[in-house]
């Protein structure tokens, strides 16, 4: 390529970037933030991307410990119930007044995104700072607390 030709690939470049930037910045404008607007695709992907690459490679293979009994069960659903249904819903739908004014809003704890995460990936989403700051102190309560009250929150979630 001789030089006149890379000098024109450059500024064409240049060009091209320029507009796309402008029009980003254009529908920002005219679109506006909304936290009662879906996160777009991007920043899903690149919110669950985040999740993925901070989850230590240990926490994965983690085994709730708490057995799956008929008495513990009612243990995790009172417990759901008294710390997660204010934003999650008693279903783990995620549609409460609450939830549905988050951004971003409340997970619908049923659906294949959650069902599909291992115990320890969901234990560690609990125990850590991905817990929503807009959770109730009872909410945070589960970070500081016994851990057996994350793995009674772990039970409840995947019987939803």
């Amino acid at each position: 390529m001789t030089g006149k030709k890379a000098k024109a690939l450059v500024l064409w470049s240049a060009l091209i970037a320029v507009l796309l930037m402008a029009f980003a910045g254009l529908t920002i404008i005219r679109h506006g933030f909304s936290a009662r607007e879906k996160p777009s695709q991007i920043e899903t992907l690149v919110a669950r991307t985040a999740r993925a690459m901070a989850l230590p490679a240990r926490a994965k293979n983690m085994k709730n410990p708490i057995p799956n009994t008929a008495e513990n069960l009612a243990e995790a659903k009172a417990h759901w119930a008294d710390h997660c249904a204010t934003c999650h819903a008693n279903n783990g739908s995620g549609n409460t007044t609450v939830g549905q004014n988050l951004y971003p809003k409340a997970p619908d704890m049923r659906l294949p995104e959650t069902q599909l995460m291992s115990d320890g990936e969901l234990y560690y989403t609990i125990q850590t700072a991905f817990v929503c700051p807009a959770c109730p102190p009872g909410a945070r309560w589960v970070r500081t607390a016994k851990t057996v009250g994350s793995w009674f929150t772990l039970s409840a979630i995947c019987q939803s």
